[in-house]
């Protein structure tokens, strides 16, 4: 009776003893799959990303809003960012288009920054104008021609203009 007992849990240790080396090649085999490198995630900058770049490059360079930009390129507000902040780093733009919708905005606020600094308020009045106030109460309103590429003065109410 004792033989038969322990013939029995012999062959039990031996299920169990089976039953954990299938387990264990199971796990190995899932922790495998875990870390295989997947292709979720960002892509790297290839040839069709920069193609798309150098699309947005060009139309923010003629002074594009923001939405149209997007709707052109069909491309989500993320994806606009994203192409933003590398126009900023790799045209070495040193202000944030921040609170800017179009490129002629931008010109604009980049043209303030180096003339006046902080030491005026701009209220953009369209695309690619602006009004520049004074704490004296000086007007200057301004344009950025998007072919030239320059800021244009159009009208100075008591304004001292710096080149």
């Amino acid at each position: 009776m004792k033989d038969e007992y322990y013939q029995e849990l012999k062959q039990r240790i031996q299920q169990l003893e089976a039953e954990n080396a299938a387990l264990r090649a199971e796990n190995v085999k899932l922790q495998s799959e875990l870390h295989k490198p997947s292709k979720a995630g960002r892509k790297s900058f290839d040839q069709k990303m920069a193609q798309q770049y150098g699309r947005f490059r060009a139309l923010i360079n003629t002074g594009k809003s923001r939405e149209e930009i997007m709707a052109a390129m069909q491309i989500s507000i993320a994806t606009y960012y994203r192409y933003q902040k590398m126009y900023q780093e790799l045209e070495g733009a040193e202000q944030s288009i921040t609170g800017t919708q179009t490129m002629g905005q931008f010109r604009i606020m980049q043209w303030v920054q180096k003339n006046y600094g902080n030491s005026v308020k701009v209220k953009f009045s369209g695309r690619n104008a602006a009004t520049l106030y004074e704490k004296q109460g000086g007007q200057l309103q301004v344009q950025y021609d998007p072919e030239k590429k320059e800021i244009i003065i159009k009208k100075v109410k008591s304004f001292e203009i710096y080149k």
